[in-house]
């Protein structure tokens, strides 16, 4: 008797363990941004505004927003819980959406809309970072073998897909690698440079155009000048 009561509390725990790791149904996935819409709006099959209209969105409505591409937003039920293109109701311009406002920072959040480079003459190479408001990254560099420069930015909300890395042809920027933690909105830039090379490195910061722009080039030291003896008499 006492076995068979052993055994039984046993497969109790058992299936009570099983359970706990059954996700709930309904449980919110942590993917995309809520926004909402500025005023009425439709909902288009593309990413055009000469695309099918496929439903409509009221002023004030929630949605769930990912997939940037070309300013244009998929958009999706809130208790969607699957990140997949293919089930969103369709498409939306930027314009029409605002991002969610953070409680910390008590400011419209950032919106990463692209991120480009570019090799322009003298060795000058750039990486260009295209914001939705103004905003002020932190950048610093880390130097040994695998010389880096590293961008962070706060309070981001959202990022363009297709931009977890970007791709250069540079003499000095080997690579640019992206990453963002949806857990404190945190998004953090490394741009790989080769080793054993001086850098100059400033950063401009275009408001009208809210662009951030890092400027990458190579710090040649010229020799010191050596003034000629004079001839011995």
């Amino acid at each position: 008797m006492m076995r068979r009561q052993r055994v039984f509390i046993l497969f109790l725990w058992l299936s009570l363990g099983l359970f706990l790791c059954i996700p709930a149904p309904g449980a919110a996935q942590n993917w995309g941004t809520v926004m909402s819409v500025q005023a009425k709006t439709n909902i288009r099959a593309d990413r055009s505004m000469k695309s099918r209209i496929t439903g409509e969105l009221k002023a004030g409505e929630k949605i769930r927003a990912d997939f940037l591409k070309n300013d244009w937003y998929a958009v999706f039920n809130l208790n969607e819980k699957n990140r997949n293109e293919a089930k969103a109701l369709g498409y939306v311009h930027t314009l029409n959406l605002s991002p969610p406002v953070s409680p910390l920072a008590g400011m419209e959040a950032i919106l990463i809309k692209n991120m480009t480079f570019k090799k322009e003459k003298e060795g000058h190479e750039k990486f260009l970072i295209e914001f939705n408001r103004f905003n002020e990254p932190k950048i610093f560099s880390i130097d040994g073998k695998k010389p880096r420069i590293v961008i962070d930015i706060h309070n981001v909300s959202s990022v363009r897909s297709g931009l977890s890395r970007i791709d250069v042809n540079g003499t000095l920027i080997k690579q640019i690698r992206t990453a963002l933690d949806r857990k404190t909105n945190g998004m953090r830039i490394v741009i790989d440079v080769e080793a054993n090379r001086n850098y100059e490195v400033d950063q401009t910061f275009y408001k009208a155009e809210n662009i951030f722009v890092v400027d990458i080039s190579e710090d040649i030291k010229k020799p010191a000048e050596t003034k000629p003896k004079a001839a011995k008499p």
